[in-house]
């Protein structure tokens, strides 16, 4: 058993992917953006394989762009055009509330510009993250900041993502990191950063990590 030393108290998520089963939703938004750019549409397979964060970099590979407040506006007006809306991903909301009921400290970090609109539509009436940092481009350089406005200690502190640059943004913190294979990278990808952890789902949080 891990000592109270080696416990994580505090933990970090990346959202989509991660608590939004919300892959297939992007996926569409992004082929309306390259239609919108006349640019060819790309498979599923092609697109987890292209597809990579921060967005800026896979825009200004595949779409040639590089104004991020434009891409960032396209965005958001396809991805609201969408007839329906995602849910979340399969036991997260039991996971939440088990890790809630341990007093933990529970913050989403994440590039999606509608974490907290979903949140409220996924959890009505229920508060489980203290905190939400959303809409960030780069995560590596708003982690930081991050751990000084939440006073997290590092040691005590786990990112959960399911991209290698959530996986890079912790460990540039210090951070312990854990992959999540819900989401839009796989297994194979995710473990060529050496996270510390690799979560199958979100429920392997409390099989695989010290809490």
């Amino acid at each position: 058993m891990a000592s109270n030393n080696h416990k994580i108290q505090n933990f970090i998520f990346d959202w989509s992917g991660v608590i939004s089963d919300d892959f297939h939703f992007v996926f569409q938004t992004y082929l309306k953006i390259f239609a919108h750019y006349k640019k060819p549409p790309l498979s599923i397979g092609e697109f987890r394989l292209r597809f990579r964060l921060p967005y800026m970099d896979f825009c200004r590979e595949y779409l040639g762009r590089t104004d991020e407040r434009e891409l960032g506006e396209i965005f958001k007006k396809f991805y609201t055009e969408n007839n329906s809306m995602p849910a979340p991903i399969d036991g997260v909301e039991e996971v939440l509330k088990n890790l809630k009921m341990q007093e933990k400290v529970l913050v989403v970090l994440s590039s999606h510009s509608f974490v907290s609109l979903e949140t409220k539509r996924f959890f009505p009436d229920r508060d489980y993250f203290d905190r939400i940092y959303e809409d960030i481009p780069n995560k590596e350089e708003a982690i930081e900041n991050l751990m000084q406005d939440m006073g997290f200690q590092p040691d005590k502190t786990v990112y959960v993502g399911d991209m290698t640059h959530d996986i890079r943004a912790g460990k540039k913190a210090g951070l312990k990191t854990a992959a999540v294979l819900t989401g839009y990278q796989s297994k194979e990808t995710l473990s060529k950063e050496n996270p510390d952890y690799v979560l199958k789902d979100l429920k392997d949080i409390f099989h695989v990590i010290p809490i």
